[in-house]
C-alpha cells in the first residue's frame, strides 16, 4: 500500500503499477509455491518433530525401565530405537531448513497474498 502525505505526492499509474507489482512479489507474502502452503507445511514437519520427542522420551523410560528389570536385549533395542529417532529428528531439522530454499528454487506457480 502507498501512502501519500500530501494530494499532490501521488505517484503516477505507472509508477503506482510498478510499486504495487514490486509489493505482490515480495517472499513475505508468498502463500503457496507448487500447491505447498509452505508456512503450513514448516508446522507440519515441526509437529512431526514433536511426536518424534515424545515417542524418544518413551523409548528412553522403557528402556531403563527393562534395564531395571534385568532385561538387557530390550533395554539395548529400545537404547537403539531412541538413537533412530535422534536421527530421525536430525534429518526433520534439515527438511525444516530446506523448506524455504526448495519454495525459492521451484518453478512454477506461486500463490501471493493480496
Amino acid at each position: 500500500m502507498i501512502v501519500c502525505e500530501r494530494r499532490d505526492a501521488i505517484p503516477s499509474d505507472e509508477r503506482w503499477r510498478q510499486e504495487s507489482r514490486a509489493l505482490h512479489t515480495r517472499k513475505a507474502n508468498t502463500m503457496c509455491t507448487n500447491g505447498i502452503n509452505t508456512g503450513q507445511f514448516g508446522m507440519m514437519v515441526e509437529q512431526l518433530d514433536d511426536q518424534l520427542a515424545v515417542n524418544r522420551r518413551w523409548a528412553h523410560k522403557l528402556a531403563h525401565a527393562a534395564g531395571d528389570a534385568g532385561f538387557s536385549q530390550t533395554d539395548d533395542a529400545l537404547h537403539k530405537v531412541q538413537e533412530l529417532l535422534d536421527d530421525a529428528r536430525a534429518l526433520l531439522s534439515d527438511a525444516k531448513d530446506a523448506i524455504e530454499s526448495d519454495a525459492e528454487a521451484a518453478s512454477g506457480v506461486s500463490v501471493e497474498l493480496v
